[in-house]
This record gives structure tokens, C-alpha cells and sequence, in this order.
């Protein structure tokens, strides 16, 4: 599927780069593909510009690892914050030393490390706060399911991916889900109202369903039926 969005604030990287990490990101299950990372890249531009991260050097390398945070997701999906950090420092030491020192690829790693929701430990940076939001992505409480569905589709049931979708959600975006416990607070600023929707959505079962079910609709049209 073509991508809706441009790597054009990414012209710092070398061709080679950008290839290889478009190539790998297209391994990736539906969730986690090119429409995805670019999103992320934007959002992250954008939100670098709210929090004041202007000098050339420190966005670079925030856009580097929003580029590169999900290259290891069709390799192992638990631990593909580790092993992405991992890959991402071997390209960019192999293709990227005229605009990268050892110190910013090594910063770039962490960021990559630290960009998942689960991640528990204490954010290293401001760059970190916004990898971890942008990844979040632009909460929208009638769009936010659309990925988790994704990446379910085609590996299961219609039914099993509802259920399953709906434990997830419900683990990750209920009122006491895990996604909220490291939740950075320029974030709660941003997004306060759409915050409050999905929590209401994902406190109610029955009414989460019955959304993931119009998404899932919505899934189907978008990348057509697959047989699972």
C-alpha cells in the first residue's frame, strides 16, 4: 500500500538508509508498516516544534529514531525496542558517520529502547517524551483501535481478533490501563479531552466491541478480505 505520507524531512539520510529501513519496516505486520513509521516521523516533527527541540543535531536524531523504532518488529515483537536499537545503531554506523557522532547514534538507540508504552523505567529526554506520544500517534477515540485491529487481521478469526483486540485495548487504554502509568505529561496537556473518550470507551465492553467491530469493518475495506 502506498504511504499518505513523504520522507521528505528526512533528506538528511542517505538513500541507502532510508531503503534498507523502508525495506525492513515492510516485514512488519499491517500495524507496524510504512503508513505507520511515517506518521510517526510527522507527528514527531510536529512535536518537536511544541517543545522547543530546534537545533539542527537534536532533531535529526529524534526524526532517525521515529524513522527506525519499529525495524525489528517482524524479527521479535516483544523485543524489538532492544533489538531495533540494535540494527539501527549497525546502519547508521555503517552508513551515516558524516552527519552522526558514536555519542547521537548511541542517543538514537535509546530513544528506541525507551519509545514503548510498556516501558517502564524513566524517560532519558524531552525527545524521548515526544517519540513515545508520537508513536502513541493522534489520539482520536474513532480511529485509535484501527491499528490494533490491523495487526490482528488476517492471523485470526473475526471474532477472536474483536476479543482479543478488546483485552488489549482494555489492558493498555482503560482507566487504569498500563499505557496511562508513564503517560508523559505533555501529553495529558495535548490531549485531555481525547484521553478522557477512550478510557470511557475501554470501561465498557460491550461498547468497545461494538466500535471494534465497525473497525474492523473499516480494516476489511482498506486492505481487502484475507482468508486466515
Amino acid at each position: 500500500m502506498k504511504s499518505l505520507y513523504s520522507l521528505d524531512c528526512l533528506n538528511f539520510l542517505s538513500q541507502e538508509t532510508r531503503a534498507e529501513v523502508i525495506e525492513n519496516i515492510r516485514k512488519n505486520d499491517l500495524a507496524h508498516q510504512e503508513e505507520h513509521v511515517l506518521a510517526v516521523v510527522e507527528l514527531a516533527n510536529e512535536l518537536a516544534d511544541v517543545v522547543g527541540i530546534i537545533r539542527p543535531t537534536e532533531r535529526r536524531r529524534l526524526l532517525t529514531a521515529a524513522f527506525m523504532h519499529d525495524i525489528a518488529c517482524h524479527e521479535n515483537r516483544t523485543y524489538h525496542h532492544l533489538i531495533g536499537g540494535i540494527r539501527a545503531s549497525v546502519i547508521l554506523l555503517r552508513n551515516e558517520q558524516h552527519i552522526f557522532t558514536p555519542e547521537d547514534i548511541e542517543e538514537i538507540r535509546v530513544l528506541i529502547a525507551e519509545h514503548r508504552a510498556s516501558y517502564s523505567g524513566p524517560r532519558s529526554s524531552v525527545a524521548s517524551q515526544v517519540l513515545r506520544l508520537a508513536d502513541m500517534g493522534r489520539l482520536d477515540s474513532e480511529r485509535f483501535g484501527i491499528r490494533a485491529i490491523e495487526h490482528r487481521y488476517g492471523q485470526m478469526s473475526k471474532e477472536f481478533a474483536l476479543q482479543e483486540t478488546a483485552d488489549y485495548l482494555i489492558s493498555k487504554f482503560a482507566p487504569d490501563g498500563y499505557a496511562w502509568i508513564t503517560y508523559p505529561a505533555l501529553g495529558q496537556q495535548l490531549y485531555m479531552k481525547e484521553i478522557a473518550a477512550i478510557k470511557s470507551l475501554c470501561a465498557d465492553r460491550d461498547k468497545l466491541i461494538a466500535y471494534l467491530d465497525d473497525v474492523y469493518t473499516y480494516v476489511e475495506k482498506k486492505h481487502g478480505e484475507i482468508m486466515c
